[in-house]
């Protein structure tokens, strides 16, 4: 029997219903909800996310994170890795992926309802194999996800859904400069959208949710009381110096030490 996960924003009800991973393409950066498990707070800086409507709001963390995803037949399941996610765990119940993220990360994502198409596999495919059912909510796609447990982390598979390096949607654009080249009979397939990085021209997208700016957290302020170090020596370490993470003692025993 599994351990029941302790999550201080969430009821045992709530644990056990999950919670959903939308699929949206108006979003130019992934967002965490409440189901997200923090490994690692990125860069110690905070973000200004603009939202479809409304004001910004201010100093929004990045964090690598995790969800798990039980497999349809109850043997086992998923965990997926997800890397570069704004941190609303403890304003957002359930989750939205920018497409584009995971699919940098080589992951297909087969959106289309198989009612409409019977071809469609209506799943999110990896390159191990790895192949995570989608459902709808209407018109909008997502994935099944829960808060996971101890047991999950040791005992089920590890996916990355999105890229380990750090996401920027302002340099991303796939864009193909001359469209009309391509004929009825020529097709881009998956394997080839690394090659469009020669084709690329910076656009402007507007999102329903984007980063606007970010500001470090790391103060000299704070270095110099955490190291207890004079305020000069402070600032002069972090000019030097750079960190990519802070790091929670989450995670697979292995990589929490």
């Amino acid at each position: 029997m599994k351990t029941p996960p302790v999550h201080p924003q969430l009821s045992p009800q709530q644990l056990q219903e999950g919670s959903r991973l939308g699929i949206d393409t108006h979003a130019d950066t992934s967002c965490a909800g409440a189901h997200v498990r923090i490994l690692e707070y990125i860069n110690g800086a905070s973000y200004n996310v603009s939202p479809f409507q409304g004001p910004a709001i201010q100093n929004v963390h990045m964090i690598n994170g995790i969800v798990a995803v039980d497999k349809e037949d109850g043997q086992g399941g998923y965990i997926l890795q997800l890397n570069s996610f704004l941190d609303f765990t403890s304003s957002m119940d359930h989750s939205l992926l920018c497409p584009m993220q995971a699919r940098l990360n080589n992951v297909r994502i087969d959106d289309v309802p198989k009612k409409l198409s019977p071809s469609s596999t209506q799943s999110m495919q990896f390159e191990d194999g790895a192949q995570i059912p989608i459902y709808f909510k209407g018109p909008i796609p997502f994935i099944h996800t829960r808060y996971p447990t101890d047991e999950d982390m040791n005992s089920y598979e590890w996916v990355q859904l999105t890229p380990e390096s750090i996401w920027n949607p302002h340099q991303v654009d796939v864009n193909v400069n001359h469209l009309s080249s391509y004929n009825d009979e020529q097709y881009v397939t998956f394997s080839d959208i690394g090659s469009l990085c020669s084709n690329i021209e910076e656009r402007t997208l507007v999102s329903s949710v984007y980063v606007r700016s970010k500001s470090s957290t790391l103060t000299p302020e704070r270095l110099a009381k955490l190291w207890r170090i004079p305020l000069p020596l402070a600032k002069l370490t972090i000019d030097a110096t750079t960190y990519t993470s802070i790091r929670t003692n989450e995670g697979r025993m292995s990589r929490r030490f």
